[in-house]
């Protein structure tokens, strides 16, 4: 099992890893560029975009928590959970490219078409859980009614009248699907992240979050220095996509948008923003 490629060697690690505190300080400035701003009437589905972008951060900033390694109580072991990084960067990218492809859209109207399905495919995610309490059937009553609600004007808006039979399908279908017939690496292709390097990355965070057998042998035989350099190139990755995620949130906030142009002005942010002719050069041109 190799780590991807491209991640930085040696002394480079050393300058990632202060990028990485610098890009986490700078989500940080974005996010809380909008913690007063009052959201106007029929803008609130903005607001989830705000919301979403707090899980990203929080969980690049417990991947990086855990790096210096922890200790487990009444043992008394000190460990480097770097299996444990690896599945929150795992969850890290998730939600990126969720952000990305609901709220990333160049056009506010396929932003909020893709709002509508994302939301209705959460709430009916949750009818099928084993409601026990009174309060939460009354819940899982009500979001169904919601869920209703969302498919009628999803089914009006002209972005629907425009899809395939099998699109709708996929939509208005007893799963509704979010992401349609697409898959987590057409998404990262269309929020700025190449395909090919995301399919290398996202399959190899996969096999720890999953418990594959190769994972576990590795976790069982890596000796210490190898764990560390394992965990810091993997956190290196998030570097590519902090900025990336920092460039679509300014674009769908403009309070946001003031506070990034410091940092894009950067030597550390030119370093890791990945536009399309680097995509190209490393791994060939998207397929369309």
């Amino acid at each position: 099992m190799n780590v991807p490629q491209f991640f930085p060697q040696g002394d480079q690690r050393n300058d990632a890893l202060k990028h990485g505190a610098e890009f986490l300080a700078m989500l940080e400035d974005l996010i809380q560029a909008l913690d007063q701003v009052a959201i106007a009437e029929g803008d609130s589905w903005l607001y989830h975009g705000h919301t979403i972008s707090k899980k990203f951060f929080f969980h690049v900033h417990a991947a990086y928590a855990l790096l210096p390694g922890v200790t487990i109580p009444g043992v008394g072991l000190d460990v480097l959970p770097f299996g444990s990084i690896f599945a929150i960067v795992r969850a890290a990218i998730e939600t990126f490219v969720t952000f990305g492809h609901v709220y990333g859209a160049e056009d506010p109207d396929e932003r909020y078409f893709r709002f509508l399905i994302w939301t209705a495919a959460g709430l009916n995610d949750r009818q099928s859980f084993n409601a026990t309490t009174r309060e939460a059937q009354e819940v899982i009553a009500a979001e169904a009614l919601e869920i209703q609600r969302l498919l009628a004007e999803i089914q009006a808006h002209p972005r629907f009248q425009g899809l395939d039979k099998e699109a709708r399908g996929r939509i208005t279908g007893k799963r509704i699907e979010w992401r349609g017939a697409k898959s987590w690496a057409q998404l990262a292709s269309e929020s700025g992240i190449h395909s090919g390097y995301f399919q290398q990355l996202y399959g190899f965070l996969c096999s720890y979050s999953h418990a594959s057998y190769l994972a576990v042998l590795q976790i069982g035989q890596a000796p210490p220095e190898k764990e560390r350099e394992m965990a810091v190139s993997i956190l290196m990755a998030l570097n590519v996509f902090m900025c990336q995620f920092a460039v679509i949130y300014a674009r769908l906030f403009p309070q946001a948008e003031k506070v990034l142009e410091p940092y894009r002005r950067t030597k550390a942010f030119n370093s890791w923003f990945r536009d399309k002719s680097f995509w190209d050069s490393w791994y060939g041109p998207e397929k369309p």
